[in-house]
């Protein structure tokens, strides 16, 4: 999932299981910085989400001000995948992008995680930055590794309807 050139969001409550990429991000923020002149004013927060089985977990491009609080990531790809070789397997990364050529654009700042956990990591670091366009990008780094069970149904809907003499029903807690 990506929210490009996006602020003012958050993402609570969510499961990223996989990616249609082999070399893919679960959840991504690309350039929020420049859709304000005052980027002390952005801001994201992503809260009680879970990823597994993609390349990078959580990363952002030129992000300033988000925050990841009570995250998790687990079981990313290592190695080879659909015959390319897989991202870093990092958990969370900072990187700095510019394909608009925006002057003084897209430096990944103010950037956190909180409360969070990570398992099964193939690769050290577990949080990283593009340490040449944002070295500093990291300024709360609260993970452990621990295990997790990822609730892979995190919503419970249950609906039950009758037409025509028939009656429908459908369970999340089914799968």
């Amino acid at each position: 999932m990506s929210l490009w050139r996006s602020t003012r969001v958050t993402v609570t409550n969510g499961v990223v299981i996989g990616n249609n990429a082999t070399t893919g991000v679960g959840l991504m923020f690309e350039e929020s910085d420049i859709v304000y002149d005052d980027i002390d004013d952005a801001w994201c927060h992503v809260q009680n989400v879970y990823s597994s089985g993609v390349g990078v977990c959580f990363s952002t491009y030129g992000g300033t001000n988000i925050t990841w609080e009570n995250c998790g990531c687990r079981d990313n790809v290592c190695g080879e995948r659909g015959g390319r070789e897989a991202g870093s397997s990092i958990m969370w990364y900072a990187g700095w992008e510019n394909p608009s050529e925006v002057e003084n654009c897209c430096y990944p700042q103010n950037l956190k995680v909180v409360d969070s956990v990570f398992w099964n990591a193939c690769e050290k670091p577990w949080i990283w930055s593009d340490k040449d366009m944002c070295p500093d990008a990291w300024v709360q780094q609260d993970i452990v590794a621990q295990d997790f069970d990822l609730d892979e149904h995190p919503v419970d809907i249950r609906l039950c309807f009758q037409l025509d003499d028939e009656l429908y029903v459908a369970d999340t807690s089914y799968g």
